[in-house]
């Protein structure tokens, strides 16, 4: 027996405002990732930081100047890529690391710091990384872009975000209350990724 459906359409409605023409390509500072292109421009150091003074961006560096001073570590950073890159020279051929959640993790990682040595403390600081990697989408391309840089301003969407960043605020506020550092009582990457989209908002 043959089964006859209706297929549904949508006519969609976009919200931009009457008048207002949508660019073909929304503008931004990223550059490609290309290995080639990173290639270009390196120092003497084992680790080479491409990247600009975002928060994603200061999280990472955040982390290399605490290394610098407790381990010696030195790198060398060049203003390029809004989303930091980072390259370790100290093998080869050299390994690229892309996103800040995933350099902070490699880079404690590797070298054995600012990460809990227990598995209980180290994954709830994974956990609070990983939450900070999907908040500040909110964060950022959310709350802050339709707040602060939006071409037109909507008012559903500042409104949405708003309250999307309060919940997240009043979650961390909450976690925090008793404690020193974000895991507790030690400091780790959790802090150093959480800390500087908070200071932005």
């Amino acid at each position: 027996k043959m089964h006859h459906h209706t297929m549904w359409t949508h006519e969609a409605k976009t919200s931009v405002p009457e008048g207002y023409t949508v660019p073909a390509v929304w503008p931004g500072s990223t550059q490609p990732r290309d290995e080639a292109l990173l290639e270009v421009k390196k120092g003497s150091h084992e680790l080479q930081l491409y990247s600009l003074g975002t928060p994603d961006g200061i999280t990472v560096t955040i982390l290399l100047e605490e290394l610098s001073e407790t381990h010696g570590i030195e790198y060398d950073a060049w203003r390029q890529s809004a989303s930091p890159t980072l390259v370790d020279t100290s093998v080869e051929p050299s390994i690229r690391v892309v996103e800040p959640g995933h350099i902070l993790k490699y880079v404690a990682e590797k070298h054995q710091a600012f990460l809990p040595a227990e598995l209980r403390a180290r994954t709830e600081c994974f956990n609070w990384l990983f939450w900070i990697t999907a908040a500040k989408i909110d964060l950022g391309d959310g709350f802050g872009h339709f707040y602060a840089y939006a071409d037109v301003k909507v008012e559903y969407a500042v409104n949405r975000y708003t309250m999307e960043t309060k919940r997240l605020l009043d979650i961390l506020d909450k976690h925090l209350a008793g404690k020193t550092w974000v895991c507790g009582e030690e400091y780790s990457i959790a802090d150093m990724a959480i800390w500087p989209w908070i200071m932005s908002l």
